[in-house]
């Protein structure tokens, strides 16, 4: 299991290089977050380009990984931006078809890891199809928005509730690294548990 840390100051990209976090991510999503999730008691990152290339000077062991905005009017230019400061991973949030994750990877041109965030519901329901997509390196799931999507009280009964019961194969066919989002405390314990109990499927 890699733990991926959303950092952008030098006192925490130092600890995290020193704790030996696998990746550190800089987070500039913000199109449509705090319309989202700003009445919950959720974090809402204020990252900008220039985080992304401090924190990638200070990086001596974790790989670099920024969450862009979905796509957008200025993709093109955003994601071309986050490759030229040395990003290595790069994530697509809140996608809903197989259109916008065609453009994504039209974009990044195998110049980085391509790494999608599912955590709409139209996205879940299209999951098959969309990962079976060629280029696509790695998914997690974003437990928050998709909890808010599909109507749900509390963000791990996306786990529970069976709504990712396929999920695992669907990723397994198409030789994806996969993860989920949100996760600290006991809720990372949590889903140790279900992760482990998903490698059981087909």
């Amino acid at each position: 299991m890699d733990l991926i840390y959303i950092a952008n100051t030098g006192p925490h990209v130092d600890a995290a290089n020193a704790a030996g976090v696998d990746r550190i991510m800089v987070d500039l999503e913000v199109l449509g977050k705090k319309e989202r999730q700003g009445h919950l008691n959720t974090v809402i990152s204020h990252h900008t380009l220039d985080d992304v290339a401090f924190v990638r000077s200070r990086l001596t062991g974790p790989r670099m990984m920024v969450r862009v905005n979905p796509i957008h009017e200025t993709s093109v230019q955003e994601i071309n931006d986050v490759i030229s400061m040395g990003a290595e991973t790069i994530m697509l949030p809140m996608f809903k078809a197989v259109e916008e994750v065609e453009v994504f990877l039209s974009i990044v041109r195998g110049r980085a890891r391509a790494c999608l965030l599912l955590e709409t519901a139209p996205a879940l329901a299209r999951a098959e199809r969309i990962l079976g997509v060629r280029g696509i390196d790695e998914v997690h799931v974003g437990l928050n928005d998709l909890h808010l999507a599909l109507g749900l009280d509390f963000m791990f009964e996306v786990l529970t509730g069976g709504f990712l019961i396929t999920f695992p194969e669907s990723a397994g066919t198409a030789a994806l690294n996969s993860g989920l989002g949100e996760l600290r405390g006991q809720g990372m314990d949590f889903c140790r548990r279900r992760i482990s109990s998903w490698s059981t499927l087909g």
